[in-house]
């Protein structure tokens, strides 16, 4: 697509407004769109591939590391950071997930957390996060392009090292929804 580059170097495009402390968007000829949240936020870095009428978060929310024995220890590592699942007792509601004082909280109606269990729950925060974080820095008018689902046949699963995969796909951004949300920038080294 010619018009993401400009004599084979990449063109990167930012969103029209940007305020200070809000994340920020561009797109990356190589590398796809690239959302990065402002500190305070994790750094957290999303890539949204560009694949026709659709386009695949890629990065940060893909993956979620754990020890192998995360189940056991109690212990998991997200965004670079170590954080504790907490199994809560029984009088905790059911069914649900939140992100707390760089904790996972899961709750469970015995207490007692297994993959099965947590599995549902980290889909739904994952899947809640993501279109909260697009939809936070992208126009209202680009709101109706964002939409989460299960990519390939699996949204996240666990693998035998351990390590939590987690798939994504934004349906609806087509190119010319992406051209006309994001204003090239050229690079610098451009200006002569």
């Amino acid at each position: 697509m010619p018009i993401f580059y400009d004599q084979g170097e990449p063109i990167y495009y930012s969103l029209r407004y940007q305020d200070e402390g809000k994340p920020s968007i561009h797109y990356d000829a190589y590398k796809g769109i690239v959302v990065t949240a402002p500190r305070g936020m994790g750094q957290e870095r999303i890539h949204l591939w560009v694949v026709g009428q659709s386009a695949t978060i890629a990065d940060h929310y893909r993956t979620l590391r754990e020890n192998a024995n995360v189940f056991q220890d109690n212990k998991v590592m997200y965004k670079g950071r170590n954080y504790t699942i907490e199994p809560l007792s029984s009088e905790q509601s059911k069914g649900e997930i939140r992100f707390q004082k760089g904790k996972f909280h899961f709750y469970s109606k015995d207490g007692e957390v297994t993959w099965d269990k947590v599995k549902p729950f980290l889909k739904s925060w994952f899947i809640t996060k993501g279109e909260e974080t697009l939809r936070s820095i992208l126009p209202k008018e680009a709101h109706s392009y964002v939409k989460m689902s299960e990519h390939r046949s699996s949204l996240i699963h666990q693998t035998q090292s351990g390590m939590i995969w987690v798939n994504w796909r934004v349906l609806a951004f087509s190119n010319k929804s992406i051209e006309q949300l994001l204003t090239p920038v050229l690079p610098s080294n451009k200006s002569n």
